[in-house]
């Protein structure tokens, strides 16, 4: 493409600085797991990659079924919740999250909330982002 419109070979100076991680992993770490680990390394991350890749599209479409399941009236059904893999249950605390708070939680809150698909009636996490707490009431996890 390049020779065809005589374009000339353009090459970025950041793309050698080692303060960025990317370049390091590209200049340092590949290079030493392919000539110390297995001289087939990038082709093997590559191919882990593909395999999660279709693992998290699948997972991510069950998450989305089971959230449409399990949500009413803004809060989320612990029953129906229970009944999932963890990985689900997880999935779905995101999502909800997502939709809700004003920036996307991170792991540790995610593990707060699916805590209370388990706790008992009243349990309540910290102030999440936003200052939104989720509790328990019932059978259900609402915002407040």
């Amino acid at each position: 493409m390049r020779s065809s419109l005589a374009l000339p070979l353009w090459q970025d100076p950041i793309n050698q600085d080692l303060s960025y991680r990317r370049n390091r992993l590209r200049h340092q770490v590949l290079p030493l797991l392919t000539s110390h680990i297995n001289p087939r390394s990038i082709e093997h991350l590559a191919q882990t990659a593909e395999l999660l890749e279709a693992d998290l599209n699948y997972l991510e479409a069950q998450a989305q079924q089971l959230h449409q399941r399990v949500e009413s009236q803004d809060r989320l059904n612990r029953l129906q919740l229970r009944q999932a893999p963890l990985a689900l249950q997880r999935r779905v605390v995101r999502q909800f999250l997502r939709q809700r708070l004003p920036m996307p939680p991170n792991a540790a809150q995610i593990e707060k909330v699916v805590a209370l698909i388990a706790a008992p009636r009243g349990a309540q996490t910290d102030p999440l982002a936003g200052g939104a707490i989720a509790q328990v009431e019932g059978d259900w996890i609402r915002l407040v």
